[in-house]
């Protein structure tokens, strides 16, 4: 898959990453869209502090691809709005059931879970 680094001050490069694997509790999304949070400016103008990438994205809209063993809340298909910490700019994330909110049949560029999340 495909995963946006953060690599320098303004510098993203997209790099090939292994698919996450989920654990029991967490499922696996496919993401759709990631919004572009203002707690993400500050690194992105700074840049990772100790020189190695970081992976920012945390507004995240998908559809579940895959479930874990203990999951019985979502199914593969469901559309979802996810509240992760990172790496929210990937094709795909990994991410506890409990944070997974259900998106609808609406525009998923409008099912943004952070603000679900407090």
């Amino acid at each position: 898959m495909r995963i946006a680094a953060l690599r320098g001050p303004q510098g993203f490069e997209v790099e090939e990453a292994a698919v996450p694997v989920i654990r029991p509790d967490e499922v696996l999304v496919r993401v759709v869209v990631s919004g572009v949070c203002a707690s993400e400016l500050e690194p992105w103008v700074e840049g990772p502090p100790t020189g190695e990438p970081r992976y920012l994205g945390h507004e995240v809209s998908g559809v579940v691809e895959s479930v874990g063993a203990e999951v019985t809340s979502l199914a593969p298909g469901d559309r979802v709005g996810v509240w992760v910490t990172e790496r929210g700019f990937a094709e795909y994330v990994a991410v506890r059931a409990a944070y997974c909110f259900p998106a609808g049949e609406g525009p998923l560029d409008l099912a943004l879970a952070e603000p679900l999340a407090c």
